[in-house]
């Protein structure tokens, strides 16, 4: 989980190409849920799933550029 997450967003950080990284998780992967979010991911509004294509996912993103937030 949040290693794996870290190691990505470690290896990224060094691209400045890669300026949004996003997720789409199903409500009741509540341990995927907790894991972006403690890798500073943050809710946003999707717009495919505005239009009904999202299928009901949370949409988590994040800006690699940004260091991690040691808890």
């Amino acid at each position: 989980g949040r290693a794996l997450l870290a190691a990505l967003l470690d290896e990224l950080r060094a691209d400045q190409q890669v300026v949004q990284l996003i997720a789409r998780i199903r409500p009741e992967n509540t341990a995927s849920l907790r894991a972006f979010r403690g890798m500073g991911f943050t809710e946003v509004t999707d717009r495919a799933s505005d239009h009904g294509s999202g299928g009901g996912l949370v949409v988590l993103a994040r800006d690699p550029r940004l260091p991690i937030e040691k808890a």
